[in-house]
């Protein structure tokens, strides 16, 4: 895919900080049948501010010489030029120093010598797809603010400053262009419609706010009569595995985008933003991976608004400290995610269809050097991804048992990858035995081959509890874990086992050991989702390996209690430390945005009643009951 196009470099230089898009669509109206949605784009004032020193106050000091008669006899500098909004005007105003005279045969007569302040008012306005602006207003100060000023100096200013205020240009023609040639590929349609929508793509209504200078992006768009096809009378393979292909794709974009604006996040609170809205994003996904009946629409459009949502803001506030070329990028992607999610909102009368080149041409604007395709959805193990997520390196590899039959396929993985992955991970563990050393191989080995009965329990639950210890301990001893906070990281980790699983990783089905696995695909002791974790885990470890899935749960555990609770200061609320527990788990069942669920004044009912559940079996932990967990399998007797 093309990438930005070159400009000529008094246009494309705009400073360092990014132009920063809004989420606001300001609405369509029907002309000549056709709707005209409005994007707006702002320009901070930051960002412009970089860019009046770039263009104009180039000269070392951040100053310019306005003004010089070339014989040392009148002259005016600027310095120091501060922006912000003032009645509807931008307003620039800069210190100035200034000596006028005469010359004459060498000498310079009558010299004026001034210290104070410009100060212009400008408004903006377009000259096709530039921005531009033009002097409406000044004044002139001495240092104490007395506006006085002779002839003279008001004739210099007028001829020289005004002009040079004048003559910062923003040059928005390569966002513009960038959504001109992504449009096509989401709104499909004959070439004279295409021509049209193209033709009708506009920069207008500039206007100054209050911190920013605002334009819009506008263009036309046909409706179109929404398609009536009858749906097929029952889910063929082939509608599924169209549904399973447009879900992927969807995960694949996203965490490419969320990927590329964590690495240029300027801070650590951007880079965690922009990578709880992948989390957040994949645990929305899980509603989507099947149909629920023949005909489902395209889970894709809804899943875009919902993220775009969230992930819009950030990058927003991400785009303001970047250089210019990559602000340029932020532009055209953001401007870009807006009108998807305007025309979205125009219903199935706009033609939308988020095709897969269409992602890609959008992923393109982002990263136009990245070689990869943004598109491609894949179940290996991405070690970027979990250094951004501060996972550090892989886990250990699973040790999945080759002399059991158990059944590992799933839905997501790519066909006749499950034997290549279970001699690859059996090869590596035969390399590293020692990974699970605490934990005595036979033990082990007997888990990973174990789907526990009423009639075993009392055998196999403290073999797991030695488990859960272990791999809370592991974490507490290598430092990982405060140690204000290691006991109740300790009894969290039993905590949500006991919720998720009641302690069991293996179950019988069809008279082969499969995984314990729920109906939106969380699997194992841990319950952890290969859906929500791909690429930060070993999806077949997570289901053949008991202690692969106990250690992968553990670290997700960590990341929300350290990166999430703590960070965000739950304990410090009415409830102290216990609330710790509560909202790690909650972020863990359900996400980072459910981080505060727990306290929420009117929670969904079905979602206070699994954190009950989960805080009874903490307490019960706490407490020294944990092997009440015995009561899941029946029977009177708890050990």
């Amino acid at each position: 895919m093309s990438g930005l196009r070159e400009r000529p470099p008094a246009r494309a230089a705009v400073g360092r900080r990014a132009i920063a898009a809004t989420l606001l669509v300001l609405g369509w109206a029907t002309r000549a049948g056709a709707n005209e949605v409005a994007i707006p784009v702002r320009l901070d004032l930051a960002f412009l501010h970089e860019a009046l020193v770039e263009q104009i106050f180039r000269e070392p000091g951040v100053r310019v010489r306005a003004f010089d008669d070339g014989v040392g006899c009148g002259w005016l500098d600027l310095f120091d030029p501060r922006l912000d909004a003032a009645e509807g005007r931008l307003r620039i105003a800069s210190r100035g120093e200034a000596r006028l005279g005469l010359p004459f045969f060498g000498l310079c007569l009558f010299p004026l010598r001034w210290q104070g302040q410009v100060e212009v008012f400008e408004a903006p306005r377009l000259e096709g797809s530039v921005l531009v602006f033009e002097v409406v207003d000044s004044h002139l100060y001495d240092e104490d603010r007395t506006e006085r000023a002779s002839r003279r100096l008001w004739n210099v200013v007028k001829d020289h400053v005004h002009p040079r205020l004048a003559g910062v240009r923003i040059d928005l023609g390569q966002p513009l262009e960038e959504v001109r040639q992504w449009l096509p590929l989401v709104l499909p349609g004959s070439e004279e419609r295409i021509a049209r929508l193209q033709a009708s793509l506009r920069v207008s209504d500039p206007r100054v706010l209050a911190d920013a200078i605002g334009v819009s992006f506008a263009f036309d768009v046909e409706p179109r009569a929404a398609s009536r096809e009858a749906p097929e009378p029952e889910l063929s393979a082939a509608e599924l595995a169209r549904w399973r292909a447009l879900w992927q794709r969807w995960d694949a974009f996203l965490t490419f985008v969320v990927k590329r604006s964590a690495t240029d996040a300027g801070s650590a609170a951007l880079e965690r933003a922009v990578l709880d809205v992948l989390l957040d994003a994949r645990h929305d996904l899980l509603e989507a991976l099947t149909p629920s009946r023949p005909g489902d629409a395209d889970p894709v459009p809804e899943l875009f608004v919902r993220s775009w949502e969230r992930l819009a803001p950030v990058l927003r506030e991400e785009a303001r400290d970047l250089p210019a070329q990559t602000a340029l990028r932020y532009v055209a992607f953001v401007a870009a995610g807006d009108a998807l999610a305007a025309l979205h909102a125009l219903g199935p009368g706009s033609g939308l269809e988020i095709s897969a080149d269409g992602l890609r041409r959008l992923a393109r604007m982002l990263a136009p050097e990245a070689t990869e395709d943004p598109l491609a959805y894949t179940a290996a193990l991405d070690p970027e991804l979990r250094t951004l997520l501060g996972f550090g390196p892989a886990l250990p590899a699973p040790a999945i048992p080759s002399d059991v039959e158990i059944e590992l396929e799933s839905d997501s993985d790519p066909p006749g990858t499950v034997g290549l992955l279970r001699l690859l991970s059996n090869l590596l563990s035969s390399l590293f035995p020692a990974a699970w050393a605490a934990i005595p191989p036979r033990d082990l080995a007997r888990l990973n081959r174990w789907a526990p009965t009423l009639a075993d329990r009392d055998a196999y639950l403290p073999l797991v509890r030695d488990l859960l210890e272990e791999v809370a301990g592991e974490t507490a001893g290598a430092g990982r874990v405060d140690a204000d906070y290691r006991e109740l990281h300790h009894d969290l980790v039993l905590a949500t086992a006991w919720q998720e699983s009641c302690w069991r990783h293996f179950v019988r089905r069809r008279g082969r050991l499969a995984p314990l696995e729920s109906p939106v695909g969380a699997v194992g002791l841990m319950q952890v989702n290969p859906h929500v974790w791909r690429g930060v885990y070993d999806l077949q470890g997570l289901r053949g390996d008991i202690a692969y899935n106990a250690r992968a749960g553990n670290e997700i555990l960590l990341h929300y209690l350290e990166d999430h609770a703590l960070e965000k200061e739950e304990h410090l609320r009415p409830g102290g430390i216990d609330n710790l527990a509560r909202a790690t788990y909650a972020a863990y069942n359900g996400g980072p945005r459910h981080l505060t669920r727990y306290r929420a004044a009117d929670p969904k009912p079905s979602l206070a009643r699994i954190d009950r559940l989960f805080w009874e079996k903490f307490v019960a932990v706490r407490t020294g009951r944990e092997m009440e967990v015995a009561r899941c399998f029946g029977g009177s007797h708890v050990p």
